[in-house]
């Protein structure tokens, strides 16, 4: 009878604190690349800008059931931001193309028949916006244009 007792007190103190515990992180990275313009000689100009944006989250925690699951969300957006305009202004060009991935991965232990389970999966879709601009004249071929 007394070791019965013992092992009902180990057992409640082991799965009172189970249920829903998490630890959740994240993190977000942004920066983009030096812009470039540069004019051809023919009059036909071209500027160009890219960007990166990521961000990650993290779960880790217990169900109610005492499996253990450990989780992550990325995302990472690629933005290329193009103007085509004329050197000595006018109408142009504006493309923007965003290229998308969102990744995730879960794995989970089953307490109770150690069973490891893992699953990974990513999503990728590009996304392009064309617009019509007007640009002010440049001044040098290098110089990053105007345009509105």
């Amino acid at each position: 009878m007394r070791n019965r007792g013992w092992f009902i007190a180990l057992a409640l103190a082991a799965f009172s604190g189970c249920g829903h515990e998490t630890d959740e992180s994240s993190f977000s990275d942004s920066f983009c690349e030096d812009a470039s313009a540069d004019c051809n000689g023919s009059g036909e100009c071209e500027f160009a800008q890219e960007c990166f944006d990521r961000s990650c989250r993290e779960e880790e925690g217990y169900e109610d059931d005492g499996d253990f699951y450990y989780k992550t969300r990325c995302t990472e957006e690629v933005t290329l931001t193009q103007i085509f305009y004329p050197e000595g202004g006018g109408s142009g060009t504006e493309r923007v193309s965003t290229d998308t991935e969102d990744c995730r991965y879960k794995e989970e232990e089953d307490y109770w028949d150690y069973e490891y389970d893992e699953d990974f999966s990513c999503d990728r879709s590009t996304d392009v916006d064309e617009r019509q601009v007007e640009c002010d004249p440049v001044s040098c071929e290098t110089c990053s244009p105007i345009c509105y």
